[in-house]
Formats: structure tokens, sequence, C-alpha cells
């Protein structure tokens, strides 16, 4: 699909993160404390803030496309043995024409929230490697947005478990689901501290091996 350039960019997603504000207070003090939303809602802008640049830079590039927009695990079979994505949103440009590697993010933060992280680690290398050698250079020049986008699409799924609770109240489970999924946009924003692990050995001996099992535990 072609470049939607009157989409994404910092602007857009700005009013993206308001309606999630809205969202969040309408299950103020009953699901998410108030205090929680200010928090999160204040560590968003800020977020934001630092990188606008390079959303308005891919947005301008050409990685704002037409994409599913709800592209989460309980909109992904398995048909055929592919795992094939149904039901994506129809109704709004506004969430469906957006940044490719936001629409990725739901993906990959339904994995970790299900305790999936390495499987989230995979997915995302896996999409990095089929892109061409100079689409990569440039996907990779925009990973520093994942942060955002992952807690933005916590975020969402936050809200509406919460909104399901609601015409559900029969099922106990809900309320901590959202409450998880609040948490976690809440820890997306959090900086992770760097580590350095230094893995030596004879040639043969399996040090990229280890490396690679070991990358995904740590958040590389």
């Amino acid at each position: 699909l072609p470049p939607e350039p009157d989409w994404g960019g910092a602007e857009n997603f700005n009013r993206t993160l308001l309606l999630n504000d809205e969202q969040y207070r309408d299950f103020a003090d009953d699901i998410f404390t108030s205090a929680a939303i200010d928090r999160l809602s204040g560590a968003s802008k800020a977020a934001l803030d630092r990188v606008a640049g390079t959303l308005d830079a891919r947005r301008q590039a050409g990685w704002v496309r037409h994409c599913h927009g709800d592209l989460h695990l309980g909109n992904i079979c398995c048909l055929d043995g592919v795992a094939t994505p149904f039901d994506c949103i129809e109704f709004s440009d506004a969430i469906a024409r957006i940044d490719l590697l936001y629409d990725l993010a739901f993906l990959l933060m339904d994995l970790w929230h299900r305790g999936l992280g390495r499987h989230a680690n995979a997915c995302l290398n896996r999409y990095l490697v089929s892109l061409t050698p100079a689409a990569c250079d440039a996907a990779l020049a925009g990973l520093g947005l994942l942060p955002l986008f992952l807690s933005c699409r916590a975020g969402v799924r936050a809200f509406v478990t919460a909104r399901t609770c609601r015409s559900h109240p029969d099922d106990p489970a809900l309320p901590d689901t959202a409450r998880a999924y609040f948490s976690l946009a809440e820890e997306f924003l959090a900086p992770a501290p760097p580590r350095l692990v230094a893995v030596g050995g004879l040639s043969g001996s399996g040090k990229s091996v280890l490396a690679r099992a070991l990358a995904p535990a740590i958040g590389a």
C-alpha cells in the first residue's frame, strides 16, 4: 500500500495520547487511580516530545501506511499452519493509517504482556531481516519509538479491557487484567538500566548461540 503522508507524525500521535487519557479517566478511581493516570499521561507526553522529530521524519520517509490497526493476539489466528491476522480496522482512518512500527508494536506488546518476551524479540527481528538493507537501516533508526509505541498499545488494551469490565461485571479477572496492561504501559516508559555482557571463548565454542539466547532476556 502507498505511503499516507497526511497521517501519522507527532501531531496525530499527540491526539492519540489525548484520546487515551480521556478513556483512562472514564475509569478513574474505579479501575485506575487518578494519580496513575496523571503519571502515565505525563510520561507519555514527555516521551512524545523526545521523539517528535523521528515521528515526523518517518512520515515524510513513507513509513506511514494503511495498516491493520488492531494487531493484538486476539486478532491473529493460525490458518492452515500460517499466522493470519483478521478483523482489521475499517471504521477509522486515524486508527488504521499509522506508522508501520506502531502497528507491529501491538503484537510485540501483547506477546510481552503474556510473558513471551523471547517471541516478541524474534518477531521484531524477523520483521527487520525481511526488509531490504536500506529499509532495515531506516527501520533501525526508528526503534527509539518503540517504548512510546509499546506503552500506548498497552494503554489501549487497558481501557478496552476496563470497558469490558462494565459489560461483563461477573468476570472477576477483568479488572486485574486491565490494571496489568496499565502497569505495563508505565513500565515501557521507564528507562531500562544499560547492561554489558561479555562473552568469550574459542572459535566454535558457542559464543553466538549463547548471545542469541541471552539477548531477548535482557531486552536486546
